[in-house]
């Protein structure tokens, strides 16, 4: 080799070393975003909670210095992620009975949870939590605890004689060992040479942390815990349940990418179905799967559910629930241990997608979510009215969206700036707008007339109302359904411009409350109301068809060949034919809708029903179909206004949607 030669290689291998200490820096770094916001979590929650009358102590505070209050959805999110890992810990533990237990986190970070089940009174004493991380994080978490006498007091004194390579510290219910995963051989002898793993049950932990090792040398990871005897493993990162091209997906992946800081194993194993496979491929028995989302509706207690919901405002259900979609959680064991998790199944297998038409525009001031919109043509105006909503704050703006693709205002006068209110369109071209909120606790319940361009106040709301549903029942009046949790309030409310509101009965009282999809056919004098959340904060799979006469509600079910379709939160509905009623997005506690669930048509005779399936160019840029409006507008359905923000990965905001609905009805009209 030549001098030259030789540089040249020095250089190559100097700039490779350069990389990856800049890389492992990167990954290093999501420990102080996640933590913060665990930090967060820990001063609104836990600090609500005692223990056995004492307040606990603030493990993340010897962390975190200088505290961040997060946003309710973050929050939320970071809360529901450190139950899901502790309800597999402490299953863990519990079933392991008198055996040694040993608990080692691949990636700890500065995760408390060692602390946090030591401090307990009366805990397991034959249980070693392993922390594995980066030499250079797990020196600092070390010297953390050893600067601190609480924690110093919790892990026991201190084992300095005759410590293996890599330990920083051992005590007799912790270790801290220091080492970088992808070298396993030199991991493998250090956890060996501690003597732990004999006649113990053995629990590898990874939350959000094997998934930035490159997929060759995490699966080596999985692999080997596999082969150590009476083994478990705990994992929970990132998934894609209906591919890249979804918003939420899109957001995360560019967050994670620009952090220098990729998510490597999510594109290889994107589906819960292929992280199990992946696991049962590589040694282990027994594997169950859940997403987040799953893991609050169906593991987490009512109980629990209604102390989370107590500690802060929130109305970001929608955004909760796709955040918790694109999260698995996983338990393996390599035994015949059975999972804590019971596999969801895919509930269109058998459900029919036909294509529909399609095209984009782009217009930015409709960037905004839980506005109202409605159609309007008065004389002076024509096309679709936008008002309030939120952007980066409550706006109070009205636009009108003509069909040359141009947003102009209108003067909204002394209307407070508000979200998740209705806009609904008269006969005689006024628009009446009702309710809404500005904080979810600060319901609203003045209502106004939209008149030859001005709004005027009528008759208020007998109580607040927002996340209601409402239509024009053809000759004046306009009818509500929820929009309140309130026991004495009537589900069903009724406005006309000389009397104000009166209740309406109601001959089912199972009808949901919150966020239904309502539709009216004003030929044949009939409606339906889809989805929507129930009194017990579930979301109902049902559809209900109902007349009004003589100011009484009469309704009855409408069998439904496929009600995965129907199950939705925050979805729009109107009809297209005398029988055929398109859906369109919202969210489900059973699945992410895709480009081929988003949209759907439900024949309300037959109860039959089929997916829409966008064309392929425009499955690129799918809505994000929270907090929208739709309106049949010169023969197309729009989809216009909404989005979302994406956990902490930023704000995505909708294009407008023209679905070319009389081009592709001949496709779609095969119901009866």
């Amino acid at each position: 080799m030549t001098e030259a030669q030789s540089k040249k290689k020095v250089a190559s291998l100097s700039a490779k070393l350069k990389k990856k200490i800049i890389e492992d820096e990167c990954i290093q770094g999501t420990n102080n975003s996640s933590i913060a916001s665990k930090r967060s979590v820990e001063i609104l929650y836990w600090n609500k909670t005692s223990l056995e009358g004492q307040k606990p102590l603030e493990f993340f505070s010897y962390f975190v210095k200088k505290p961040l209050r997060r946003s309710p959805a973050i929050n939320r999110g970071y809360w529901i992620r450190v139950e899901a890992m502790c309800h597999i810990i402490e299953k863990t533990i519990q079933e392991s009975g008198a055996k040694k237990t040993v608990i080692v986190n691949l990636g700890c970070g500065f995760d408390p949870y060692p602390f946090q089940y030591l401090y307990q009174p009366n805990h397991k004493e034959n249980i070693i939590f392993v922390d594995v991380d980066y030499p250079e994080l797990m020196m600092k978490k070390v010297n953390t605890i050893r600067q601190s006498p609480e924690l110093r007091n919790i892990v026991g004194e201190e084992d300095t004689t005759n410590l293996p390579v890599g330990v920083s510290m051992k005590c007799k219910n912790y270790i801290a060992l220091s080492c970088d995963l992808r070298e396993l051989e030199k991991f493998e002898s250090q956890l060996l040479s501690l003597n732990l793993l004999d006649d113990s049950v053995i629990l590898f932990t990874a939350e959000v942390s094997i998934t930035y090792m490159f997929k060759e040398a995490a699966d080596m990871v999985i692999e080997w815990a596999a082969s150590l005897p009476n083994s478990r493993f705990a994992l929970l990162e990132q998934i894609l349940p209906v591919g890249e091209d979804y918003p939420f997906a899109k957001a995360m992946l560019k967050h994670f990418s620009k952090l220098s800081s990729p998510l490597h194993s999510v594109r290889s194993y994107p589906l819960m179905s292929d992280q199990k496979n992946r696991f049962l491929s590589r040694g282990w028995k027994n594997v169950g799967t859940s997403d987040l989302n799953d893991f609050w509706e169906r593991y987490i207690s009512t109980e629990k559910k209604n102390f989370v919901k107590s500690v802060e405002d929130f109305d970001e259900e929608e955004e909760f629930a796709i955040f918790g979609q694109h999260y698995i959680i996983l338990h393996a064991s390599n035994n015949n241990e059975s999972s804590p998790f019971i596999d969801k199944v895919n509930p269109h297998s058998e459900t029919e997608s036909i294509s529909i038409k399609a095209s984009l525009i782009e217009l930015p001031e409709t960037h905004r979510k839980f506005a109202a919109g409605a159609v309007i043509d008065n004389g002076i105006n024509s096309g679709l009215l936008l008002h309030g909503g939120s952007g980066q704050s409550r706006l109070n703006t009205s636009l009108l969206l003509t069909d040359e693709t141009q947003a102009f205002n209108i003067p909204s006068g002394d209307l407070t700036a508000r979200m998740c209110h209705s806009l609904t369109s008269l006969p005689n071209g006024d628009i009446i707008l009702i309710g809404g909120r500005t904080a979810p606790s600060r319901g609203l319940s003045d209502c106004w007339l939209l008149s030859k361009g001005t709004w005027e106040r009528v008759q208020n709301l007998p109580e607040p109302r927002f996340r209601h549903s409402a239509i024009s029942i053809g000759d004046g009046r306009v009818l509500v359904l929820g929009g309140t949790k309130s026991s004495e309030a009537s589900k069903w409310i009724i406005w006309e411009r000389k009397t104000g509101w009166s209740n309406v009965s109601c001959n089912n009282a199972e009808i949901p409350m919150i966020s239904s999809a309502l539709a009216w056919n004003s030929e044949n004098k009939f409606g339906v109301v889809i989805g929507g959340e129930l009194e017990d904060c579930t979301v109902s799979d049902n559809v209900y068809r109902f007349t009004f006469e003589d100011d009484a509600i009469e309704c009855f079910e409408v069998p439904v060949l496929s009600k995965s379709l129907v199950k939705r939160y925050g979805a729009k509905a109107l009809f297209t034919t005398e029988n055929e009623v398109f859906i369109a997005g919202g969210i489900s506690p059973f699945e992410t809708f895709g480009a081929s669930t988003v949209f759907a048509l439900l024949n309300v005779k037959d109860g039959s029903i089929v997916s829409l399936s966008l064309p392929e160019e425009i499955q690129k840029k799918l809505p994000l179909t929270i907090g929208f409006n739709m309106d049949i507008y010169k023969g197309d359905v729009i989809v216009y206004g909404g989005g979302g923000v994406c956990y902490s990965f930023g704000s995505v905001w909708n294009d407008i949607l023209v679905l070319h609905f009389a081009d592709s009805i001949k496709s779609v009209h095969c119901l009866s």
